[in-house]
């Protein structure tokens, strides 16, 4: 999880530390055993930041959790939502590729 936010703190660039950010990283991947170490540097690769601003409000309690240990684990992730059309709720298995965080702007809003 620091891994992540310092991998945040790079891609936000406020302040501008990036070197200070990747030294960090470096430091604690480098106190991991190496099998440890291989998998957070594999696991923090498959994580994306395009933020201009954060709204946290609407975030859905303890998600963020289970999505990384899928991840940390390479094991799919089950996930059920609400199908208005339908007036059901529907359940989807899938494997995780990369973890992005967004604004939720379109690009053409930006």
């Amino acid at each position: 999880m620091l891994l992540m936010v310092l991998k945040a703190g790079e891609e936000f660039r406020i302040p501008n530390m990036a070197t200070d950010y990747n030294l960090l990283s470096s430091k604690l991947l480098n106190v991991m055993p190496d099998e440890e170490r291989q998998k957070a540097a594999q696991v923090i690769s498959h994580i994306n930041f395009d933020i201009l601003r954060i709204i946290p409000k609407g975030y859905a309690d303890d998600v963020l959790k289970p999505i990384l240990e899928a991840l940390w684990k390479s094991s799919d992730l089950q996930l059920s939502y609400y199908h208005p059309e339908r007036n059901t709720t529907e359940s989807r298995r899938f494997s995780l590729i990369e973890l992005q965080f967004g604004d939720g702007l379109q690009d053409h809003q930006r």
